[in-house]
């Protein structure tokens, strides 16, 4: 089977293209990355609840007596 002397410079360019094809997707997936933590960073989500430690004792669910497990 004779190889033709043009498919070099052919499979060189259809290597290149595939190439630039792979570092498109990874320059995306890192873009994607990227602008994901900082708009989590920007925006955290919204139903975080803050504990007040003055408040904690007054339903008794945090009393010395009742803390531990149960049978």
């Amino acid at each position: 089977m004779a190889i033709n002397p043009g498919s070099h410079e052919v499979a060189e360019r259809v290597e290149k293209r595939w190439a630039i094809v792979v570092l498109i997707i990874v320059a995306i997936l890192v873009a994607m990355t990227v602008y994901t933590g900082l708009h989590w960073a920007m925006m955290p989500p919204s139903r975080v609840e803050t504990v007040r430690q003055e408040t904690l004792h007054v339903l008794g669910e945090f009393i010395e007596s009742n803390l531990g497990s149960a049978p």
